[in-house]
């Protein structure tokens, strides 16, 4: 069935105030919920200014056991370090078409590269998970832990849930590790053995309808709020977790690149698609800019949120907090988001590491050729 959009005027309001303590009780949260307003604004003071992004994205991100490790605001930072690169890199291609996104994306750093270790104890442990076949946590688990959060199950059970249970991919060939092959650091203990799962292949067969449904999401004009700002506003009122947070990044850069990653147990950066014959498949990039990048971003974290999280808040309120003045507009936006993604949607614990490690490779790329 085909289902065609009409081209929304934008009516994003714009306001850094904030929001009356009135406002987070008649937006309210689903019947369903069982979560206090109040905590929605119990994430502290600490904003992105005061994260040294850098050093969570190239050192802390290579000792984490697990994702877990990585705090909220971290994650935020993360997020607001993609949206910057893509919207430096849309200004660079816009001045220099001839800007070789291959070699971005794809081209491993020293990191990456073949040096003889890679200090990834949360890449051992991951993998470890996947060939151990670990119980994820039950339910009871689940209740005990609740109250070291400020809002009801923020923990990533569904991320948990899909990466404790990994036998889709063990009946696809994904996983090829035996038991001791997790002890090392060698790269070679964290690529699959099919190499059809070490690629990444085209997330949209028709690349061209990515930049007429991106159309959607473009304001008349872009807002004086600067988008760390908007980030910290969201993540203040919507008390994201870190999983949301990264799911988020994870869906932006594929879809802005047109990607798609394989249900691979491979940690290592993916290489560039290829066609059926064996060439390599031409790399497109959906432009990121001040106009467009608000509700780029609103649409992923609801979709992440929606997604991820167990209990959520309910359009209005998140309508409120985005600055968007109807529910009908968001579902609009999520509507056309997941065209951009081609509705694949599947995420978990292993494909987040794998794009933290990818996002290294990228981000390490564009600054160098930046500077």
């Amino acid at each position: 069935m085909d289902i065609k959009l009409k081209p929304q005027v934008p009516t994003f309001v714009e306001s850094d105030e904030p929001m009356k303590e009135n406002d987070l009780q008649s937006a309210g949260h689903s019947s369903n919920t069982g979560i206090d307003p109040s905590d929605a604004i119990g994430n502290g003071t600490q904003s992105i200014q005061d994260i040294e992004v850098e050093w969570i994205l190239h050192t802390k991100v290579n000792h984490c056991k697990n994702l877990e490790e990585l705090a909220p605001i971290e994650a935020l930072a993360i997020f607001n370090r993609l949206i910057d690169d893509l919207v430096q890199l849309s200004k660079l291609t816009s001045r220099k078409p001839s800007v070789d996104l291959d070699f971005l994306l794809f081209t491993p750093t020293r990191s990456h590269g073949k040096g003889p270790n890679l200090p990834h104890s949360m890449t051992q442990e991951a993998v470890q998970e996947v060939v151990l076949n670990k119980q994820f946590e039950s339910d009871q688990d689940i209740q005990q832990d609740r109250e070291r959060y400020e809002v009801p199950l923020k923990i990533s059970s569904k991320l948990r849930l899909n990466f404790g249970n990994f036998s889709a991919a063990a009946e696809t060939g994904a996983t090829g590790l035996k038991n001791g092959e997790v002890l090392g650091h060698s790269p070679d203990d964290m690529k699959t053995n099919d190499q059809r799962l070490d690629r990444y292949v085209l997330c949209r067969s028709l690349p061209d309808t990515g930049p007429t449904t991106l159309r959607k999401f473009y304001l008349k004009k872009a807002p004086s709020l600067q988008i760390p700002r908007y980030l910290e506003r969201i993540h203040h009122y919507a008390n994201l977790s870190t999983a949301t947070l990264l799911t988020s990044a994870y869906y932006l850069f594929h879809l802005t690149f047109n990607l798609k990653a394989p249900l691979s147990s491979s940690l290592l950066p993916l290489k560039q698609p290829q066609t059926p014959e064996g060439f390599a498949c031409e790399t497109t990039m959906l432009q990121i800019n001040d106009l467009n990048a608000f509700r780029l971003v609103l649409s992923v974290l609801r979709l992440s949120l929606k997604l991820i999280e167990d209990k959520n808040f309910k359009q209005s309120y998140y309508c409120k907090v985005t600055g968007l003045q109807s529910v009908e507009e968001l579902f609009k936006l999520e509507l056309n988001l997941l065209y951009l993604l081609n509705f694949n949607l599947f995420v978990n614990e292993i494909a987040l590491t794998r794009f933290l490690f990818q996002f290294q490779q990228f981000d390490s790329n564009l600054r160098n050729i930046l500077s």
